[in-house]
């Protein structure tokens, strides 16, 4: 949405009493916490996604994080057969529900307006789908061996036709942490079994939370990276922005890590893993480094602009020499004539 969002004023317009700090479970360390709590908002359900047979829609979370972002959940409830749910990860893929989520966005932005912080020219959106059981009857292990083919097809959104090797790809990242619990992490959707799942839910939503805001980061310095090399372009300015562009690279940065700092999960392993992998299956490092190449790019333009014109105040102190001197020379020489 922005560079950072105002969560006080936040909290009054949407007549918040409270953030909501990490979601615990398990053996969660208490250390283990946001750096600035989010809003958490419970809403009614602003439109329609009773989308799913056998499922209903039970809950819409609206998060809204001090760096800029926000994050809205969308819940059902229901009971299956396991093998439908391949059916209705396809379903959910190929239904509407991002744009209605989409529209609801854009109202949020009007609502909360005022709340943001240099907003962003364009929004960056992020999606991703979680499916999660209590408990299965056999080891995870044999689970994945003997329904390989199905949790292929669910976590690719698919109804059938995936080769055995991109099935493969789709389940290859598996974490466990007791007995009978599991996480299936892919790029579209994760498959989670687990009854005590909150921890895993906001892990993986802080990553796409964190994706998404590294996009719009990266885009905001490729808009500002054409601007500043289209002066570079041009001989003739004598005065490049060169406290802009400083300003500009110090904004960025700050916000970079503002971002980073949001969360620590240093002191948990298991959650921790489950973050890396997410990370890799959702290419991370592949923005990060897209990121450090723009600041690079522009620290590089900052000091090219910056020689260019301490070259150019050095030629003008040596043309303004020579005439004080040439001028010199001619009061001297009027004096003799």
């Amino acid at each position: 949405m922005a560079e950072e969002i105002d969560l006080t004023l936040a909290q009054n317009l949407l007549k918040v009493s409270k953030r909501v700090d990490f979601r615990r479970s398990k053996s969660t360390p208490k250390r283990l916490r946001y750096e600035t709590p989010p809003i958490v908002v419970n809403l009614d359900l602003p439109f329609d996604f009773d989308i799913i047979d056998d499922f209903y829609p039970s809950n819409v979370r609206l998060k809204i994080f001090d760096f800029g972002a926000i994050s809205i959940s969308l819940l059902w409830n229901g009971k299956t057969e396991f093998v439908n749910l391949k059916d209705i990860a396809s379903d959910l893929f190929d239904s509407n529900i991002e744009e209605k989520v989409s529209n609801y966005v854009l109202e949020l932005k009007n609502l909360l307006n005022a709340t943001f912080k240099k907003p962003f020219d364009d929004l960056i959106y992020e999606d991703y789908i979680v499916f999660q059981t209590d408990e299965i009857d056999v080891e995870p292990s044999v689970f994945i061996k003997e329904n390989k083919n199905i949790l292929g097809h669910i976590l690719r959104m698919e109804k059938s036709g995936l080769s055995e090797m991109e099935i493969e790809e789709a389940t290859q990242i598996v974490h466990s942490y007791y007995e009978f619990d599991m996480v299936i992490i892919d790029y579209n959707a994760s498959f989670v079994v687990d009854a005590d799942y909150k921890d895993i839910l906001e892990i993986i939503e802080f990553s796409q939370v964190e994706l998404a805001q590294i996009r719009a980061l990266d885009r905001m310095l490729d808009k500002n990276l054409d601007y500043f090399e289209s002066i570079l372009e041009k001989k003739s300015v004598f005065l490049p922005p060169i406290k802009e562009i400083s300003l500009f690279f110090l904004n960025v940065s700050l916000n970079r890590e503002r971002l980073d700092n949001a969360l620590k999960l240093i002191g948990d392993l298991y959650l921790a893993r489950i973050y890396r992998s997410l990370g890799l299956k959702l290419h991370v490092s592949d923005w990060e480094n897209s990121l450090e190449r723009n600041l690079k790019t522009l620290s590089e333009i900052y000091q090219l602009l910056r020689e260019d014109f301490f070259q150019k105040i050095a030629n003008f102190l040596e043309i303004t020499i020579i005439v004080l001197i040439l001028i010199e020379i001619v009061l001297g020489l009027l004096r003799f004539l």
